[in-house]
C-alpha cells in the first residue's frame, strides 16, 4: 500500500498480483463532528504473481514489484474527466511506460527514485542500488552491498546526485555518469542510530535522516 505524495491516490497490492487505485477525498459526515478520508476505486488490473512493494516516483508516476521473475512495472497516471455522466466523474487512465526485470536474492524494492529523465535508482532488501534505464530490461549497472542490512531510503540531491540510506546507520553519496552508466560514489557519514528508515533532501536545509535508536524515532 502506498499514498501519493498529493495524497489523492492510493495504490494496493494484492497477494495475486491484484493492484487497486482509489481516489482519496475528505467527506463531511453528518453524526460526527470531523471530516473522514474515503476512498473510491477507479481503477483495476491483475498480474501474474504477488506485488510486493509499491513506489511512487511523482505525484502519477509509480514502480510496481511483483514476485515473478522480480519484474519492476511503471505505470503513468492521468485523472480524466468521463462526459458520458450527467456529472463530472473522475476516472484513470493507466498507461504502461516501461519495465525491468531484476535478479534479487529477496523480493522486493525498499526504495527508488528517477535521477534523471532516463534514469531510476533502486535499492534492495539485500543492500545493492540497480541504475535502470528506460529502454533498457535490465540494470545497465549495480553496485554491490552499498548498504549491508539494506537500502532502506533514496533521495534526490541536486545535480544528478543521490543520497542513500539503510539498516547500518551509514547515509552515502552518488553521482550519476551518464557517460558509462554507472553510479560513482562520493562520499559517506555515520549518523546517531543505526536503523535509518528515511532520507529527504531539503534546498534549505540539505538531508534529513529518520530513524531508531532502542525505542525512540530521532532525526538527524
Amino acid at each position: 500500500m502506498a499514498l501519493s505524495s498529493s495524497k489523492q491516490l492510493l495504490a494496493l497490492g494484492g497477494l495475486y498480483g491484484h493492484i487497486y487505485f482509489l481516489r482519496m477525498s475528505l467527506t463531511e459526515t453528518p453524526n460526527l463532528p470531523h471530516k473522514i478520508l474515503r476512498g473510491e476505486m477507479i481503477w483495476f488490473n491483475q498480474f501474474k504473481s504477488k506485488v510486493v512493494t509499491i513506489n511512487w516516483l511523482s505525484d502519477r508516476r509509480l514502480l510496481i514489484t511483483c514476485l515473478d521473475q522480480s519484474v519492476v512495472l511503471q505505470l503513468h497516471l492521468t485523472i480524466l474527466k468521463d462526459h458520458s455522466f450527467d456529472y463530472p466523474k473522475e476516472t484513470i487512465d493507466v498507461e504502461f511506460l516501461d519495465s525491468f526485470v531484476l535478479t534479487l536474492k529477496r523480493p522486493g524494492i525498499p526504495a527508488v527514485v528517477e535521477i534523471s529523465d532516463q534514469y531510476l535508482v533502486a535499492g534492495d532488501e539485500t543492500g545493492n542500488l540497480h541504475l535502470l534505464k528506460y529502454g533498457e530490461p535490465k540494470p545497465v549497472f549495480l553496485f554491490k552491498n552499498a548498504h549491508k542490512e539494506g537500502v532502506t531510503g533514496i533521495t534526490r540531491c541536486p545535480g544528478k546526485k543521490i543520497a542513500t540510506c539503510g539498516r547500518n546507520g551509514v547515509v552515502k553519496n552518488f553521482m550519476l555518469d551518464e557517460s558509462l552508466d554507472k553510479l560513482m560514489e562520493l562520499s559517506e557519514s555515520l549518523v546517531p542510530f543505526e536503523w535509518i528508515a528515511g532520507l529527504k533532501f531539503y534546498s534549505h536545509m540539505g538531508l534529513l535522516a529518520t530513524g531508531f535508536y532502542k525505542v525512540r524515532l530521532r532525526s538527524y
